[in-house]
């Protein structure tokens, strides 16, 4: 039985990976300054990302569950473009 190298086993993983897109995963904590909670995004995902920080926003959408429910509420975070914006506002 043939048995394949870490080399081999290393360029196969690159020739898969190389047309699909792999996403790059953090996890934050919210930090509190007294007033309000914010959320500190790395520089590396704004610029990835292409995020125009003076007319990109992001819509924050807070659902609560029903009365008496066990669910807890949820928090939806989204990245609106600047040409997106029209569309979302309610």
């Amino acid at each position: 039985m043939n048995e394949i190298t870490k080399e081999e086993l290393r360029e196969i993983k690159e020739d898969i990976l190389k047309d699909h897109a792999v996403p790059e995963i953090i996890y934050k904590k919210l930090i509190y300054d007294g007033r309000q909670y914010s959320l500190r995004i790395p520089v590396k995902f704004v610029e990835e990302a292409e995020i125009n920080i003076k007319q990109d926003e992001f819509r924050i959408e807070l659902k609560l569950p029903k009365p008496y429910s066990e669910e807890k509420p949820e928090i939806n975070i989204k990245l609106v473009r600047e040409n997106e914006k029209e569309e979302t506002r309610i």
